[in-house]
Parts: C-alpha cells; structure tokens; sequence
C-alpha cells in the first residue's frame, strides 16, 4: 500500500513525467545509457553551454560571450523590493526612511526601482546572498510587515511588464514560489476599484503550492490583499475557463443575459465575465538565467532539457491565452537564454489564429536585448573529458531531426523559413536580459494582447456562453464527456501539500447573514480547521464542475480559526452554529471583509463610537458593561444575539474606516483578539479617528 501510495503521488505530481522528459534530455536520443552515465561523471554542462549559446548568436561576439561567462562566474547582488502600494502606511514611511539612511551611508544603491546591497563575499544562504546584519535587519523588518521582499531585480520585470491595474483579474499560472503573485496583489487589490481585483495563483506541484502558500505567510500580507487571493493546484494546460459573476449566481446571470433582446448588450455581458484581464506565464524552464545563484546548474546544463520542455511550456503558455479575454494582456516569461524556449514559444502562439495575439512594446527601467528570428536546434552527441569530444549535433529542420535522431522533436521548435512573414510577428519586440549588461540575473520577457476585433470579440463571447450554459445546465453538464479524475483526489496523503478546501451552503449563507455580507465567498480547509472569506466575483473559477482538474488549497483569507488545541469536528461543520464558541475571529479577515460590505451590514456587525471602541482597546481582556455604553450602541448590541461580533467605526457616508473582532453576551461587551494586536489596532483607530493618544 505504501509504494503504491509513493507511485500514486509522484504521478500526482508530475514526477514521472518530469523524469522520463529529463532521460529523453540527456544524451543520444536518451536511449544511450553509456552516454548518459557519461555526461553525469563527466559533468561537461560549461563546455556544453558555452558551444551552444555561441552557435546560437545570443551574444554579438567572442568577447561580449567571455563577459556573459565572467558574469555568472559572479555572485548575486542582494536586491530588496519595496511594496507598491500602502503610500499612506507609516510603517512603510519607516522602512523607505531607513532604506535611504542605508542607501545615503553607501550599504545600499537605489537602482531599478530596487534597494541593492552588494555581496562581496559571495556567500549565500538557501540561495540568497547574505548581507551585513544591519542591513539585513531592515530588509527584515519590511518583510514581517509585509511592506517589502528579497526579490532579485530582473525577477520584477514581467509584472512590471504585464500592466495589470486597479481591480485587474489576473492568472499566476506557475506562481510559486510567490514573489511575482505578491507583486499582482499590489497592483490589483489596491485603488478605486481594488476590491474588484482577483489575483488566481496557480501551480503545477503540490510541494511548490505549500511554498507559496508560506511565502504569502511568511510575508504579512494585508488582508485586503489576500481577500483576492485564490491559490490551486492544478496543471496549467489543464485549468478550466473562469467565469467572474457579481454574486457567484451563474444561473442568474445565465438567466439576464439570456433575457437580453439585443445582440450588442448580450455579447457585452458575455465578454463582462468570461476570462481574466491579465495573464502571467512565467513557465517552467531549464533556469541558464539563475546560474549565480545556483552556480551547479552550469555543471548540470544540458540542450535536450530545454528541447524536452517545450512542448510543455507551448501548452501552458496556449490555455493562457485561451484564457484571456479579448483586449487582455499576457506576458510569457523564463529564467533562461535559450530560443527553443523563448522566441520559438512566442512565435508559435503568434501563427495560432484562433488565439489572436501580437506583441506589444515593452515599457521596463530595463532595456534588454531585442528577440531573435533566427535560432538552432540540437542536441548533445558526445560526453567525455576531453573537450573536443563534447558535441552537439544540429538539425536543419525536423524532417532532418527524424532521420538523424531517435530523440523526440516537435516541428515548433524551428524558426519559420519565410524571413518576410517572421518578421511580420515583430519578435525584435521580445526582450532577453543578461547578467553582464546590468548586473543581473538571466531572463527572457514578451508581452501580448490578445485583439479586441469583432471575429475576436464574438469567438470568445461564443466560448463564454457555452461554458456559462454547460455549468448551469445539468443535461448539458451530463451531455459532456467526464473529466478525467486525478489520482489525488483518491489519495488522503496528498492533503499534507495541498489541503483541499471545500464549501458548505449552509455555512455560507450563515457567514453571509451574520458577518460577510452578500459579497463573500466562503470556503473550509478542514485539516486546519480554519474557515476562509474571499470575494465572492471569484468563487465562479472554482465551480464544481472543475473540482476534478482543480484543487483549491487557499480562498482568500482566514476569517475564522480555532483557538489553540480547540477540537473541531470536521463531521459537524455544516452545523457550523453550534460551534461558535470554538473559532475566533482573524485581524485580517475582519479588515478584509470592510471592501466587501454593501450599504446594509450583516446583522453581527457593531457601530461603535471612537472613543468607545478606544475603551474597549484600553481594556483589553475586561468587558464593559453596555449600560456604559452610549445608547445608542446599547440599543444595536441588544438586537445582536450573542457571540462573536464586528465592532465598526463607520463615517456618515456609509464607509466602514475600522473594525475589530469582539464578544457581546448580552450584558457585555469585549475586545477579542491577540494581545499583541492592541498596539497596531489602537495606531490605526486614533489615525481614521483623529484621536489623541
């Protein structure tokens, strides 16, 4: 039972494909064993790096290829990201304040919208170089507040590139291990329509699940942020079409539209909440651009692993753009030099005519170099000590390949024939960074836009009616062939990575009457017994109908959670109100639920005046007595049945400016929450209601 359970997990995972595309990577067509144990005792990954890149033209010349080597002989600067939004935070005030005390006594450089330390040392530590402890201690600092992170300069660029806005819906479609999700949360959750925003992480491997998951942790991201968050495990050629419904009612909307007598108005809706708005596909590679950081990856290069991953980045990066609505941004993206994985990807989804996408122009502090029409493709022959016995043998086209090489090829790998219709895809508009020119790490960055033509417009309004009808029709949902069932969703090891959450009708409509309002989406993660609010725009991506390709491991941000050694019964959590006095509710599930209010708030919200709710603060741990009260907040906290309650300061206008979790038993009223939150709570009441301390 237990290999059994080992075998069912690495296919789960993906582990056998990955390895079986490494074997047919590594030496003559993979089937030559003797070959392979060469290239492994030998480890002649430098000499075949070095042939490759200088037959494939990435760099001008012999001199500029030396200073491409010389560079990623060299160790990594130290680079620091400051958050993109939060200008009103003082706590951010603090950190830049200190980042440029760093940057003014010459520890730090301010350079491409990055604070970089050098690392003379070229010491690293998991990965990262090391830097003096007192910088160290600011870039600490940043982080525990999730003000900022350690993110190397070049990583930044593709979302930076992508664009995404106030409220954008984007896909992170290999988004571990975080840095570039947490990097679309700034742009989306953020401004006039921040609450709009939806930021779908995704990643193939359950193990890289859990590191985003305790990336986002790890770094103390708001909960306004993380109410847009929704985090799965899924592969990405394999993600299903999303469809974003205000209220998460599909059936509804189906109904609207349907009722629609005009064509225009009808094709508006449809296009209204079919796809995302951006897209993100920094695809799995062979990693060439990361050798200064993981100087091993030279010794261990080999062509045939960026040969043997095209494909599956041509598959990803093809469901991205099926996914992006007309009009949409996405930017395909790798950490490596190589054109068989960079331009011959981008040229392909160029020449698909159902997709409709052209490049855009790249606007990065940055410049790299332009993209190429002209590339090789190859693959290692030869493994010895000697270095004129490690070749590489090239391939004219892939009818050559066939007849040369029992190794699999796919014609897309090969740069079109006709110069006239290459150029006419504008590939120069791509761009490829390397370490020597700035002093970075390895990188290769393409924008595209999917048209917003009317073939392109009425095709994809086509795919959103049909995936609209299928989801709410039973005998169409029936009619349809079954998805094809994963085997981890028959295997309970699996829940260790990826814990898969689910959804209680009854539980929600509960949360929502009570405290979450008509706008949240609220799911259960029963292994750690924790219940998750998110924005409820976005529960229409995790349909059930996708429940056997999808796995949801996070939706949105705790609301409630257990205290410490509570038993909770996962076979009663339908019946979640006799549990009441088992979960506590969360700082930042309380602060993410104000952006999903509407006018009426939920009957378990408490308007408090400030100075009460400074009382309240003062007397953390005491309950006040509501004849204490003014009475107006008597007469709203006696029509609350007791239990856990929202205490609110809300202005004349309607907003909600702050709010706390508390206990109200009918005859008193009480903070309830960490100690240590009192301090940030108390800071942030006296600025919304201009209190003095």
């Amino acid at each position: 039972t237990r290999r059994a359970t080992t075998r069912a997990m690495k296919r789960a995972r993906g582990d056998d494909d990955g390895r079986n595309a490494l074997r047919r990577a590594v030496g003559s067509g993979a089937r030559d064993r003797a070959t392979a144990i060469a290239h492994r005792k030998f480890s002649c990954g430098e000499t075949l790096f070095r042939r490759y890149y200088d037959a494939q033209g990435v760099t001008r010349d012999a001199v500029d290829a030396a200073a491409l080597r010389e560079a990623l002989a060299t160790p990594l600067p130290a680079t620091y990201r400051v958050h993109g939004a939060r200008e009103g935070d003082a706590a951010k005030r603090a950190l830049v304040k200190a980042l440029e005390a760093l940057r003014d006594g010459g520890d730090v450089e301010e350079t491409h919208g990055v604070y970089e330390a050098a690392n003379p040392t070229g010491t690293h530590r998991r990965g990262r170089p090391v830097v003096p402890e007192h910088v160290g201690d600011v870039f600490a600092f940043g982080t525990s507040r999730g003000l900022g992170s350690r993110q190397e300069v070049v990583s930044t660029l593709p979302v930076r590139a992508l664009g995404a806005t106030s409220g954008a819906r984007c896909l992170d479609v290999c988004a571990a291990p975080g840095q570039k999700t947490m990097q679309l949360l700034e742009c989306a959750r953020y401004g006039a329509s921040g609450g709009e925003g939806v930021v779908h992480a995704n990643d193939a491997h359950p193990g890289r699940v859990g590191t985003l998951l305790d990336a986002i942790d790890r770094h103390a991201r708001a909960g306004c942020e993380r109410a847009g968050l929704f985090v799965t495990r899924s592969f990405g050629q394999d993600l299903h079409f999303p469809l974003f419904v205000s209220g998460g009612d599909l059936k509804r909307a189906l109904k609207n539209i349907c009722g629609m007598d005009d064509d225009e108005k009808r094709r508006a809706a449809l296009l209204a909440i079919g796809g995302y708005t951006h897209v993100l596909a920094d695809v799995p590679c062979s990693g060439d651009g990361t050798i200064r950081k993981d100087a091993d990856a030279l010794v261990r290069w080999h062509p045939g692993i960026g040969n043997a991953l095209h494909s599956t980045q041509l598959a990803v990066a093809r469901r991205c753009a099926q996914l992006l609505k007309p009009g949409g941004s996405m930017v395909y993206s790798t950490c490596t030099f190589n054109p068989i994985e960079d331009e011959a990807v981008v040229q392909t989804l160029l020449m698909d005519q159902d997709l409709s996408l052209e490049l855009e122009e790249l606007d990065l502090p940055l410049k790299g170099r332009p993209g190429m029409y002209s590339w090789k493709v190859g693959e290692h022959i030869n493994a010895s000590s000697e270095d004129e016995d490690v070749s590489i043998q090239w391939f004219a086209s892939f009818d050559d390949a066939v007849r040369k090489s029992s190794s699999e090829f796919v014609k897309t790998m090969w740069p079109l024939d006709a110069p006239a219709h290459a150029e006419a895809l504008r590939l120069e508009l791509c761009a490829r960074f390397l370490p020597h020119d700035d002093n970075t790490g390895g990188f290769f960055v393409a924008k595209l836009k999917r048209k917003n033509d009317e073939r392109t417009r009425r095709a994809f309004a086509a795919l959103v009616e049909s995936e609209l009808v299928a989801r709410c029709d039973a005998s169409a949902a029936a009619g349809k062939p079954p998805p094809k069932p994963l085997t981890e969703d028959k295997d309970a090891a699996l829940d260790r990575l990826v814990p898969a959450h689910r959804v209680s009708k009854s539980l929600a409509k509960t949360l929502r009457e009570r405290y979450c309002g008509a706008k949240a989406f609220c799911s259960i993660d029963p292994s750690r017994r924790r219940i998750y609010v998110g924005s409820v725009t976005a529960s229409a991506i995790l349909d059930r109908t996708c429940s056997e390709s999808v796995r949801l491991a996070r939706g949105g941000v705790v609301l409630f959670e257990p205290s410490d050694g509570d038993f909770w019964d996962d076979n009663a959590v339908t019946t979640w109100e006799d549990q009441t006095e088992d979960l506590n509710l969360t700082i930042d599930g309380v602060d993410a639920l104000r952006s999903l209010l509407d006018e009426k708030l939920p009957s378990h919200w408490l308007t408090c005046l400030p100075t009460e709710l400074d009382a309240l603060l003062t007397m953390s741990g005491s309950a006040i007595s509501l004849d204490e009260l003014s009475e107006q907040t008597r007469k709203r906290a006696m029509r609350i049945a007791p239990g856990r309650v929202i205490l609110c300061l809300r202005k004349k206008s309607g907003e909600v400016v702050f709010a706390m979790p508390g206990v109200c038993d009918g005859l008193t009223l009480q903070f309830s929450a960490k100690s240590e939150d009192v301090a940030k709570l108390a800071a942030s009441l006296r600025v919304v209601a201009k209190l003095r301390k």
